[in-house]
Protein backbone atom coordinates (compact mmCIF):
# COMPACT_ATOMS: atom_id res chain seq x y z
CA UNK A 1 0.00 0.00 0.00
CA UNK A 2 1.13 3.35 -0.84
CA UNK A 3 -0.05 6.27 0.56
CA UNK A 4 1.16 9.99 0.38
CA UNK A 5 0.69 13.42 2.55
CA UNK A 6 -1.79 14.31 -0.15
CA UNK A 7 -4.40 11.75 0.28
CA UNK A 8 -3.45 10.43 3.90
CA UNK A 9 -6.13 12.53 5.46
CA UNK A 10 -9.10 11.36 2.89
CA UNK A 11 -7.68 7.73 3.52
CA UNK A 12 -7.82 8.10 7.25
CA UNK A 13 -11.20 9.03 7.29
CA UNK A 14 -12.43 6.41 5.17
CA UNK A 15 -10.69 3.95 7.57
CA UNK A 16 -12.06 5.50 10.78
CA UNK A 17 -15.09 6.00 9.53
CA UNK A 18 -15.65 2.46 8.57
CA UNK A 19 -14.01 1.24 11.77
CA UNK A 20 -15.70 3.77 14.45
CA UNK A 21 -19.53 3.45 12.62
CA UNK A 22 -19.18 7.62 12.53
CA UNK A 23 -19.25 10.41 9.90
CA UNK A 24 -15.76 11.63 9.93
CA UNK A 25 -15.30 15.48 8.49
CA UNK A 26 -12.03 16.88 7.26
CA UNK A 27 -11.47 19.70 9.27
CA UNK A 28 -8.49 21.61 8.55
CA UNK A 29 -9.65 23.61 5.28
CA UNK A 30 -6.57 26.01 5.43
CA UNK A 31 -8.38 28.48 6.51
CA UNK A 32 -6.68 29.27 9.26
CA UNK A 33 -3.39 28.00 11.70
CA UNK A 34 -3.70 25.30 13.79
CA UNK A 35 -6.68 23.35 12.53
CA UNK A 36 -6.71 19.92 13.32
CA UNK A 37 -6.92 17.63 10.57
CA UNK A 38 -9.84 15.55 11.13
CA UNK A 39 -12.81 15.62 13.23
CA UNK A 40 -15.95 13.77 14.22
CA UNK A 41 -18.66 16.17 15.59
CA UNK A 42 -19.86 19.84 15.10
CA UNK A 43 -16.83 22.14 14.59
CA UNK A 44 -17.43 24.17 17.84
CA UNK A 45 -17.90 21.01 20.13
CA UNK A 46 -15.62 17.96 18.11
CA UNK A 47 -16.31 14.41 19.73
CA UNK A 48 -13.05 13.45 18.27
CA UNK A 49 -9.65 15.61 17.13
CA UNK A 50 -7.85 13.43 14.54
CA UNK A 51 -4.34 14.56 13.22
CA UNK A 52 -2.46 12.27 10.82
CA UNK A 53 1.27 12.15 10.61
CA UNK A 54 3.96 9.77 9.22
CA UNK A 55 7.44 8.25 9.77
CA UNK A 56 8.68 8.78 6.39
CA UNK A 57 11.77 9.96 5.75
CA UNK A 58 11.98 12.25 2.92
CA UNK A 59 15.14 11.04 1.16
CA UNK A 60 13.70 7.30 1.55
CA UNK A 61 10.38 7.99 0.40
CA UNK A 62 11.26 9.86 -2.49
CA UNK A 63 14.29 7.19 -3.33
CA UNK A 64 11.66 4.24 -3.12
CA UNK A 65 8.83 5.95 -5.58
CA UNK A 66 11.23 6.45 -8.41
CA UNK A 67 13.23 3.21 -7.24
CA UNK A 68 11.99 -0.04 -5.71
CA UNK A 69 7.94 1.32 -5.76
CA UNK A 70 8.01 1.20 -9.47
CA UNK A 71 8.71 -2.56 -9.34
CA UNK A 72 11.39 -5.19 -10.97
CA UNK A 73 12.89 -4.72 -14.71
CA UNK A 74 14.70 -6.42 -17.03
CA UNK A 75 18.52 -6.18 -18.46
CA UNK A 76 20.27 -7.70 -21.05
CA UNK A 77 21.86 -10.45 -18.76
CA UNK A 78 21.48 -14.47 -18.13
CA UNK A 79 20.76 -14.28 -14.24
CA UNK A 80 18.11 -12.70 -12.06
CA UNK A 81 19.18 -10.14 -9.85
CA UNK A 82 18.50 -8.57 -7.07
CA UNK A 83 19.95 -4.96 -6.38
CA UNK A 84 20.09 -3.60 -2.14
CA UNK A 85 20.46 0.41 -2.99
CA UNK A 86 21.28 2.45 -0.05
CA UNK A 87 18.64 5.23 0.75
CA UNK A 88 21.05 8.57 -1.10
CA UNK A 89 21.28 6.51 -4.31
CA UNK A 90 20.56 8.16 -7.55
CA UNK A 91 18.31 5.79 -9.48
CA UNK A 92 18.81 7.28 -12.91
CA UNK A 93 23.00 6.55 -12.37
CA UNK A 94 22.23 2.49 -11.83
CA UNK A 95 19.59 2.90 -14.68
CA UNK A 96 21.95 3.79 -16.94
CA UNK A 97 24.80 1.67 -15.12
CA UNK A 98 23.69 -1.41 -14.25
CA UNK A 99 23.08 -3.48 -17.23
CA UNK A 100 26.85 -2.98 -18.63
CA UNK A 101 28.06 -3.72 -14.73
CA UNK A 102 26.14 -6.91 -14.44
CA UNK A 103 27.24 -8.38 -17.91
CA UNK A 104 30.84 -8.02 -16.79
CA UNK A 105 30.19 -9.61 -13.45
CA UNK A 106 28.26 -12.79 -15.10
CA UNK A 107 31.35 -13.13 -17.81
CA UNK A 108 34.06 -12.66 -14.48
CA UNK A 109 31.88 -15.68 -12.89
CA UNK A 110 30.99 -13.23 -9.92
CA UNK A 111 27.07 -13.38 -8.76
CA UNK A 112 27.16 -11.26 -5.04
CA UNK A 113 29.30 -9.04 -3.83
CA UNK A 114 28.57 -6.92 -0.40
CA UNK A 115 30.16 -3.39 -0.21
CA UNK A 116 30.27 -4.30 3.24
CA UNK A 117 32.91 -6.79 3.08
CA UNK A 118 36.39 -6.04 0.55
CA UNK A 119 35.83 -8.53 -1.72
CA UNK A 120 36.64 -7.03 -5.45
CA UNK A 121 38.15 -4.05 -4.70
CA UNK A 122 37.42 -3.05 -8.39
CA UNK A 123 33.68 -3.90 -8.54
CA UNK A 124 33.42 -2.43 -4.70
CA UNK A 125 34.49 0.76 -5.77
CA UNK A 126 31.95 0.96 -8.57
CA UNK A 127 29.31 -0.23 -6.43
CA UNK A 128 29.84 2.43 -3.86
CA UNK A 129 30.29 5.13 -5.99
CA UNK A 130 26.20 4.01 -7.50
CA UNK A 131 25.62 3.64 -3.99
CA UNK A 132 24.81 -0.09 -4.28
CA UNK A 133 25.77 -1.90 -0.41
CA UNK A 134 24.37 -5.44 -2.14
CA UNK A 135 24.51 -7.18 -5.28
CA UNK A 136 23.34 -11.01 -5.89
CA UNK A 137 22.22 -13.22 -8.86
CA UNK A 138 19.61 -15.54 -7.02
CA UNK A 139 18.83 -17.32 -10.26
CA UNK A 140 21.79 -18.04 -12.84
CA UNK A 141 19.82 -18.98 -15.58
CA UNK A 142 16.99 -16.54 -15.52
CA UNK A 143 15.11 -14.10 -17.42
CA UNK A 144 17.39 -10.95 -16.48
CA UNK A 145 15.12 -9.90 -14.12
CA UNK A 146 16.19 -7.04 -11.75
CA UNK A 147 14.66 -6.32 -7.95
CA UNK A 148 15.89 -3.30 -6.33
CA UNK A 149 15.35 -3.25 -2.79
CA UNK A 150 16.46 -1.06 -0.55
CA UNK A 151 19.32 -1.45 2.45
CA UNK A 152 18.78 -0.88 6.70
CA UNK A 153 17.88 -2.86 9.21
CA UNK A 154 16.97 -6.52 10.32
CA UNK A 155 16.57 -8.96 12.61
CA UNK A 156 13.55 -11.03 14.75
CA UNK A 157 10.22 -10.41 13.81
CA UNK A 158 8.72 -8.92 16.90
CA UNK A 159 5.03 -11.08 16.54
CA UNK A 160 4.27 -10.01 19.81
CA UNK A 161 4.19 -6.43 19.18
CA UNK A 162 6.20 -5.63 22.15
CA UNK A 163 7.82 -2.95 20.24
CA UNK A 164 4.67 -1.10 19.33
CA UNK A 165 4.03 1.29 22.27
CA UNK A 166 7.84 2.21 23.28
CA UNK A 167 7.97 3.14 19.84
CA UNK A 168 4.68 5.01 19.53
CA UNK A 169 5.74 6.73 22.89
CA UNK A 170 9.15 7.97 21.43
CA UNK A 171 7.90 8.43 18.03
CA UNK A 172 4.49 11.51 18.91
CA UNK A 173 6.91 13.37 21.30
CA UNK A 174 9.59 14.04 19.32
CA UNK A 175 9.97 17.66 18.73
CA UNK A 176 8.84 17.63 15.51
CA UNK A 177 5.63 16.80 16.15
CA UNK A 178 4.76 18.59 19.33
CA UNK A 179 2.64 20.77 16.83
CA UNK A 180 0.70 18.30 16.46
CA UNK A 181 -0.05 17.38 20.05
CA UNK A 182 -0.50 21.00 20.64
CA UNK A 183 -3.58 21.03 18.29
CA UNK A 184 -5.13 18.50 19.67
CA UNK A 185 -4.70 20.02 23.06
CA UNK A 186 -6.76 23.18 21.87
CA UNK A 187 -9.11 21.23 20.35
CA UNK A 188 -11.30 20.39 23.26
CA UNK A 189 -12.56 16.92 21.68
CA UNK A 190 -13.27 14.61 24.34
CA UNK A 191 -11.55 11.96 22.09
CA UNK A 192 -7.82 13.51 20.91
CA UNK A 193 -5.97 10.91 18.50
CA UNK A 194 -3.21 10.71 16.07
CA UNK A 195 -3.32 8.46 13.24
CA UNK A 196 0.33 7.39 12.52
CA UNK A 197 1.05 6.16 8.64
CA UNK A 198 4.54 4.04 9.36
CA UNK A 199 7.19 4.17 6.62
CA UNK A 200 8.35 0.42 5.68
CA UNK A 201 11.95 2.59 6.54
CA UNK A 202 13.72 -0.33 7.06
CA UNK A 203 15.91 1.96 9.78
CA UNK A 204 17.71 -0.10 12.18
CA UNK A 205 15.68 1.84 15.10
CA UNK A 206 12.30 0.77 13.72
CA UNK A 207 12.70 -2.53 12.46
CA UNK A 208 10.71 -3.89 15.59
CA UNK A 209 7.59 -2.05 14.68
CA UNK A 210 8.30 -2.78 10.69
CA UNK A 211 7.96 -6.71 11.87
CA UNK A 212 5.63 -6.40 12.86
CA UNK A 213 3.10 -4.58 10.50
CA UNK A 214 4.62 -6.72 8.35
CA UNK A 215 4.09 -10.35 9.98
CA UNK A 216 0.43 -12.14 10.22
CA UNK A 217 -1.06 -9.64 13.81
CA UNK A 218 -1.05 -13.02 15.56
CA UNK A 219 -0.98 -11.33 18.49
CA UNK A 220 -1.78 -7.73 19.62
CA UNK A 221 0.72 -5.68 22.15
CA UNK A 222 0.50 -6.59 25.51
CA UNK A 223 1.65 -3.14 26.74
CA UNK A 224 -0.49 -0.19 26.32
CA UNK A 225 1.52 3.12 25.67
CA UNK A 226 2.16 5.74 27.86
CA UNK A 227 0.41 8.89 25.99
CA UNK A 228 0.97 12.80 26.79
CA UNK A 229 -2.22 14.08 28.66
CA UNK A 230 -3.43 15.32 25.86
CA UNK A 231 -3.89 12.57 23.61
CA UNK A 232 -6.25 9.19 24.11
CA UNK A 233 -5.85 7.10 20.87
CA UNK A 234 -3.36 5.87 18.22
CA UNK A 235 -4.18 4.52 15.20
CA UNK A 236 -1.14 2.89 13.01
CA UNK A 237 -1.26 1.48 9.47
CA UNK A 238 1.97 0.46 7.68
CA UNK A 239 2.83 2.33 4.09
CA UNK A 240 5.50 2.14 1.11
CA UNK A 241 5.95 -1.39 0.18
CA UNK A 242 3.33 -3.03 2.56
CA UNK A 243 0.84 -5.68 0.97
CA UNK A 244 -0.75 -5.96 4.80
CA UNK A 245 -4.35 -4.78 4.99
CA UNK A 246 -4.30 -5.02 8.76
CA UNK A 247 -3.68 -1.68 11.02
CA UNK A 248 -3.97 -1.39 14.80
CA UNK A 249 -5.81 0.98 17.03
CA UNK A 250 -5.45 1.57 20.60
CA UNK A 251 -8.92 3.26 22.23
CA UNK A 252 -7.38 4.80 25.15
CA UNK A 253 -7.88 1.07 27.07
CA UNK A 254 -6.41 -1.55 24.88
CA UNK A 255 -5.26 -2.48 21.25
CA UNK A 256 -7.66 -3.68 18.35
CA UNK A 257 -6.27 -4.46 14.55
CA UNK A 258 -8.70 -3.00 11.88
CA UNK A 259 -8.69 -4.04 8.28
CA UNK A 260 -7.27 -1.14 5.69
CA UNK A 261 -9.33 -1.96 2.98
Amino acid sequence: MKKTRNNAEEFAKEIIERVLNKEVFINDDNTQPGMYDLRIGEIDAPEYAIECISSADPVFTETWNVGPAKGSFYCKVQGDWTIEIETNAIIKSINKKIEKLLQEMENAKIFQISTKKLQNYYYDEILKRLKISFVNCYRKNGTGKIILTMSGGGGGVDYRGNSISPWIEEFITKEKNKDVIDKLQKSNAKYRHIFVFVALTQKKEDWGIISYLTDDFKYLPSEVPKLPDSINGIWIIPILGSSSNQGIYYNGHNWNIFNIN
